[in-house]
């Protein structure tokens, strides 16, 4: 869920519009221009359940998943921020296939951008 989410925010952060100021007043009906953005951070969440890796997982699927990772991924494929959570721990194989299979996703994902 916080996949889409994030995603959401992203689309809405580039279609906001700011209004046109005149005189130091606020004109709510023009809006003049874009929110300039800077960056737009995608996040994929990836979870290993049995030895298996599974994106995105539902409520059901969180309840017995061994380890979630979520990971954020700037527009250049470079890993922002990452926060695991769950009952076991990664081994330095299972991160990095995690992340790249994340930085994969997030390509994906910038097409509905």
């Amino acid at each position: 869920m916080i996949d889409a989410a994030a995603l959401a925010a992203v689309a809405a952060l580039k279609t906001t519009k700011i209004p046109k100021i005149e005189d130091d007043k606020i004109i709510r009906d023009k809006l003049e221009k874009k929110l300039p953005i800077l960056h737009e951070p995608v996040t994929v969440t990836i979870s290993k359940v049995a030895g298996k890796f599974l994106f995105d997982p539902n409520k059901e699927e969180e309840e017995v998943l061994d380890t979630k990772l979520v990971v954020a991924v700037m527009e250049d494929g470079k890993v922002c921020a990452m926060q695991k959570s769950g009952k076991h721990g990664l081994t330095e194989e299972d991160l990095n296939t995690m992340v790249d299979l994340a930085v994969k996703k997030t390509k994906e994902l910038r097409k509905f951008l």
